[in-house]
């Protein structure tokens, strides 16, 4: 019954979709309504394993109810058992069925101890534990041992999956949390790092586009990425830098359309962001071909490089209602250009937070004591630095020339490079 039901659905558990973005498949899977009725059959499975509930059941039912009636000889009966945990071992392994890495790796050590298990009791039908020493209580107490290493590792693996996912999930929100404050910046300036960025980090393939919007945009573009301008349809981008912009670029710039919104907001440009972008992905901009400095992402294109996930995007909500963005991982640097109020805000409780440290504790070098005091002070150092919106620099020297820099400060070096 169950499974002729869910066959009835089968379209609706495995979106079109499902072969090019698991993520959004199962968005759009768990979020039908109409679908809720049959939930606890699929939920926990992939959306191309939408039947794999059903097909367990009768796993279950033949190793419960199949193998005890095999044969009236315990000998048969405990074979049966290790030839169809060899199947089981490699069914999991195969098929993966589950969402969750970690539920797939939880079940798939399960059937090892299935297999374990049955071992024994065939080794026991034959007296071949006999001859390693395991008989008795001993042979229960091992195998006691061995069921429960799989509640010792799955604590173990749940944690350490947890913690990783933290640091994950905390490097990406610092990211998105970085911009350079360029209001002081000269044209000069700007030229030179700006070819800095284009030596090291933009490959022969790419252009080295920029993108104006505000401050609060920017922002937004770094968590989700940059969403398309409905009035061209597509991301627009020019290749003329900070203080070489004209007037062209202001009538596209000035009007924005964020995350698909029906109204227009007109901001200044308070922020540009620096991308990196394969030159074959930008198309002239529709009404300014005659500008070749111009260019755009179209939204076809973004559809068509739709990444499988999103464990780079810190704000996945964008992606899974479906609207069209290029990735946060194309931006190289975010500069902030002009005041705004928020800007105004977010540079102000940057300066109260530094203002704000205790410069008493480094009157004096502290001295190394052991390793796992060193670790731990660096731990301490980097969530502050993480908390302050701040990346920890280091210079090596000696403890001498070290109480030195803490009463006067670092020095340019001899031959004047900094």
């Amino acid at each position: 019954v169950w499974m002729v039901l869910l066959y009835h659905k089968r379209h609706e558990l495995n979106p079109q979709v499902s072969s090019a973005d698991d993520k959004l498949a199962l968005y759009i899977r768990d979020n039908n309504a109409s679908l809720d009725y049959l939930k606890f059959l699929f939920a926990d499975y992939k959306c191309s394993k939408w039947w794999f509930e059903i097909a367990d059941m009768y796993r279950r039912i033949v190793f419960i109810g199949v193998v005890p009636l095999v044969s009236p000889k315990s000998t048969v009966r405990a074979s049966v058992g290790c030839i169809l945990a060899i199947g089981s071992v490699a069914y999991f392994r195969e098929f993966s069925p589950y969402k969750h890495k970690f539920a797939n790796n939880i079940s798939h050590l399960a059937q090892y101890l299935i297999l374990v298990t049955f071992y024994f009791a065939l080794s026991l039908t034959t007296d071949s534990v006999v001859n390693i020493g395991l008989q008795g209580p001993i042979l229960g107490v091992f195998l006691f041992l061995v069921n429960l290493s799989i509640v010792i590792f799955a604590i173990w693996f749940a944690w350490s999956s947890h913690q990783s996912h933290l640091k994950e999930q905390s490097d990406l929100e610092w990211k998105a949390t970085q911009y350079e404050d360029a209001r002081g910046f000269s044209k000069g300036k700007f030229e030179t790092t700006l070819e800095a960025v284009w030596l090291h980090s933009v490959p022969s393939s790419d252009a080295l586009v920029f993108h104006y919007t505000s401050f609060e945009l920017a922002k937004s573009a770094r968590k989700s990425g940059i969403p398309t301008n409905k009035k061209f349809n597509g991301v627009v981008f020019t290749l003329r830098q900070p203080y070489s912009t004209t007037k062209s670029d202001a009538e596209v710039f000035l009007a924005q359309t964020p995350n698909g919104s029906d109204d227009e907001i007109k901001f200044p440009n308070e922020s540009v962001l620096v991308l990196s972008l394969p030159k074959q992905f930008l198309d002239p901009l529709p009404g300014y071909e005659s500008d070749p400095n111009l260019c755009m992402v179209s939204a076809e294109v973004l559809h068509a490089l739709r990444p499988h996930s999103f464990i780079a995007v810190v704000d996945h909500k964008p992606w899974l209602d479906g609207v069209a963005l290029l990735p946060p991982h194309n931006i190289l640097r975010n500069f902030y250009l002009m005041d705004s109020e928020m800007a105004r805000d977010a540079t102000k409780s940057l300066d109260n937070q530094v203002m704000d440290i205790k410069l008493d504790k480094l009157k004096t070098v502290t001295p190394l004591t052991s390793v796992t005091d060193y670790i731990f002070d660096m731990e301490r150092i980097r969530k502050q630095c993480l908390d302050m919106g701040l990346v920890p620099l280091y210079h090596y020297t000696s403890p001498d020339v070290a109480s030195l820099i803490l009463n006067s400060g670092l020095r340019m070096s001899t031959q004047g490079q900094g």
